[in-house]
């Protein structure tokens, strides 16, 4: 069984690109992320930002998206 990964030196042991095999496994590497799908936690992010960067025009900035687009 692999192991979560508890600090950032641990990380390429502990990725696998196989599906996980027994149901502890997916227990030990659930996350609930409906709040960040869902959630009024994330649901200004975009506005912000863009707010953000129209505001500045004395620096320049640079921001990168990435994620599941849904």
């Amino acid at each position: 069984m692999y192991q979560k990964a508890e600090k950032l030196s641990q990380i390429q042991n502990a990725f696998n690109p196989n599906p996980l095999e027994s149901k502890e496994e997916l227990k030990e590497f659930y996350l609930k992320t409906s709040e960040a799908r869902t959630g009024d936690k994330y649901s200004d992010f975009v506005e912000t930002t863009l707010q953000e960067l129209s505001n500045s025009t004395e620096v320049y900035q640079h921001k990168l998206f990435i994620g599941h687009p849904g």
